[in-house]
C-alpha cells in the first residue's frame, strides 16, 4: 500500500528519489573511475563516469532539477538537447578534435544552473536551449578527451554515457515535475542553492590555486 501523497512517508521517499543520484557515487567501485576499464567494459565505464565525478554530477543534477521545475514541453527539451549536445562533445573529446577544455571552466555550468534552481528562473527558449547546449559538449568533452588510448570500444562508451546520463535526468526530472508540494519545490531551490556554492568555491579554489 503506498503512502498517501503529502504524508510525511511521501515526503521521504521523493527526497530519497533526488538524492539517489549523488548516493550512488559513495556505493560505487573505484575501479569504475577508469575510463574503458578492462573490469566493467566500455559500457559501463561510460555509464558510471559521469556518476563519480562531482564536477560532471552536479551540474547534470541542476540541469534536471531546472527543468523539472519549468515543466511543461523544457520538462524534456532542455535534457534531449543535453544528452545529444554531451555526445557531440563526447565524440570531439574521443577523436582528440576542438579544443582542450581548462578544468577551471568545469564549475561554471554547477554555478550557473545552480542559480536559476535557487531563483527558479527562466529564460527565453533559445537562450536556454543554447547554453544547455553549451554545457552539455563541454560536459561531454570532459568525459572523453585524451582518453582515447584507454577506450577498446568507443561506439559502447558513448552508449554507456548516453545511457547513464539520460537515465539520471529522466529520473530527477520526472520526480520534481510531478510532485509540486511547495514543500518539495523549496528543498529543490535549496539544493540549487548548494550546488551553485559548490560551483563558486571550486572556482576560487581554481583561481586562488593558479595564482
Amino acid at each position: 500500500m503506498s503512502p498517501a501523497p503529502g504524508s510525511r512517508a511521501a515526503r521521504h521517499r521523493v527526497i530519497a528519489a533526488l538524492l539517489l543520484p549523488l548516493g550512488s557515487c559513495c556505493l560505487l567501485p573505484a575501479s569504475a573511475l577508469a575510463h574503458g576499464s578492462a573490469t566493467l567494459g566500455d559500457f559501463y565505464a561510460g555509464m558510471f563516469h559521469p556518476l563519480l565525478h562531482f564536477e560532471l554530477l552536479l551540474p547534470l543534477l541542476a540541469l534536471a532539477l531546472w527543468s523539472g521545475q519549468l515543466g511543461s514541453s523544457h520538462a524534456w527539451r532542455l535534457p534531449l538537447v543535453f544528452v545529444a549536445a554531451a555526445l557531440l562533445g563526447a565524440g570531439l573529446g574521443m577523436s582528440q578534435r576542438g579544443i582542450e577544455l581548462s578544468g577551471s571552466l568545469l564549475p561554471i555550468p554547477m554555478l550557473v544552473l545552480g542559480l536559476l534552481v535557487a531563483a527558479r528562473g527562466r529564460l527565453p527558449a533559445w537562450l536556454a536551449l543554447g547554453l544547455v547546449a553549451l554545457f552539455g559538449v563541454q560536459h561531454g568533452h570532459a568525459n572523453t578527451y585524451a582518453a582515447e588510448q584507454q577506450i577498446q570500444r568507443p561506439l559502447l562508451l558513448l552508449a554507456g554515457f548516453g545511457t547513464g546520463i539520460g537515465l539520471v535526468l529522466f529520473h530527477v526530472v520526472t520526480r520534481v515535475a510531478r510532485h509540486r508540494a511547495f514543500w518539495l519545490q523549496t528543498a529543490v531551490r535549496v539544493l540549487g542553492s548548494w550546488i551553485a556554492a559548490t560551483g563558486l568555491l571550486v572556482l576560487v579554489l581554481e583561481w586562488t590555486g593558479n595564482r
